[in-house]
């Protein structure tokens, strides 16, 4: 399986955004959410993609669906453009999340994340990953910069 890494900053912007997000859910709305680890964006092995021709990067406004809340990285270059899904949490309380504009209670709590959305990314890594048990290995990794056209 490949996986998009995202750099370490934006690593770490992750973790404690999905770690407010649980927060605030678990104590002000009562419900059981679940962290997904690593946050990192799965392709298949099919998906063959070459890193260096991305000309953008960018991770959106997180999004709910079948359970899973994920950060979307749109990636574009000149020949394609994809999506990929970086998943930080899980529920099983999915009716609340369709009925709800689950995203302003969240936003509107914590004025820290409001306008980080969408997140530029600059640098990321790009690699094999093999999940064994609880841990996961990566392997024939690889660093990319992209050089955003003005």
């Amino acid at each position: 399986m490949n996986a998009f890494i995202p750099g370490k900053d934006t690593e770490l912007f992750l973790k404690n955004f999905q770690t407010d997000f649980i927060k605030f859910f678990s104590e002000s709305k009562k419900i059981m959410m679940y962290p997904e680890f690593p946050l990192f964006a799965l392709m298949e092995d099919d998906c063959k993609i070459d890193f260096s021709l991305l000309e953008e990067c960018f991770i959106q406004t997180p999004e709910f669906e079948k359970g899973n809340f994920y950060f979307p990285v749109q990636l574009k270059s000149k020949n394609f453009s994809l999506t990929l899904k970086i998943i930080f949490a899980t529920t099983k309380d999915k009716d609340f999340f369709l009925t709800t504009d689950f995203l302003q209670d969240f936003f509107s709590a914590s004025k820290s994340y409001e306008k980080t959305f969408p997140k530029k990314e600059k640098s990321f890594r790009a690699g094999q990953i093999i999940f064994s048990q609880n841990s996961w290995q990566i392997f024939d990794d690889k660093w990319y910069k992209i050089h955003f056209a003005e």
